[in-house]
């Protein structure tokens, strides 16, 4: 009968076990702690790519403010004038100037200011507000955001009256004069012919006014608000610039 001699084999001491267990629990420590450096390292790089891209975003926002402030202020002057005119007019006398503010007052687009919101949009849709560690600058993007959306609230409620108010203008204006107040380029002009009333009934007229009063003062709290944007705007690119080091 064939005897199997098994050898003999060396158990390991409790150190040796402990240095196994000691090397697997450093390996597994350092690989943890090297992921949530390089997790976090991605992270800083990314809350940099969307405070970079909002700071874009503002400084397009501000080449647009200004243009609206003047916009704005000036449809607050021609709804001025307009009332003071409407309250002496009379059919016997030369209309040119209430054709020329009536006609700038509902052509006047402040509709066409948009903030760019290309990055409001990426950390809305991502959940990216998480990445942006600085509260204070999250919270000043939303505030921003929050005060151009008053803005465009405020420009869909004048566009509302400027509808009325055009279709109130049928009453005391001539369609074929007021047509003579654009050019062939469809800019605003003034007509070298004299121009007259259609009527200046009481009841139109005051009907007109009362159009026009709210546009002025739904202007007068754009401009207020546009400004208090602006502000914003001014604050926050200087705010980016010493806090991150970004250049002009």
């Amino acid at each position: 009968m064939e005897v199997h001699n098994h050898p003999n084999v060396e158990k390991k001491k409790f150190k040796e076990y402990f240095l196994e267990f000691l090397m697997i629990f450093l390996a597994v420590t350092l690989g943890f702690f090297a992921e949530n450096i390089r997790e976090s390292m991605v992270e800083k790089e990314t809350e940099r790519t969307y405070i970079e891209s909002f700071y874009k975003d503002i400084s397009n926002d501000e080449q647009q403010i200004p243009r609206l402030i003047k916009s704005q202020g000036f449809q607050i002057k021609c709804a001025d004038s307009l009332v003071t005119l409407l309250d002496s007019s009379d059919i016997k006398k030369i209309a040119n100037f209430i054709y020329y503010y009536a006609k700038n007052i509902v052509r006047q687009t402040p509709l066409g200011f948009v903030t760019t919101e290309r990055t409001i949009t990426q950390l809305k849709n991502s959940g990216g507000f998480r990445l942006i560690h600085n509260q204070e600058l999250s919270d000043s993007i939303i505030d921003y955001y929050k005060m151009a959306d008053e803005v465009k609230f405020l420009q869909g409620w004048v566009q509302g009256y400027k509808q009325t108010l055009e279709q109130s203008y049928s009453y005391i204006l001539w369609g074929h004069y007021y047509h003579k107040m654009i050019d062939s380029t469809d800019r605003i002009i003034m007509p070298a012919e004299n121009l007259y009333l259609k009527s200046a009934d009481k009841d139109a007229i005051s009907n007109c006014v009362l159009q026009i009063s709210e546009i002025q003062g739904l202007s007068t709290a754009i401009n207020r608000a546009t400004k208090k944007l602006e502000e914003q705007a001014v604050h926050l690119k200087e705010y980016i610039e010493n806090k991150y080091h970004f250049e002009k």
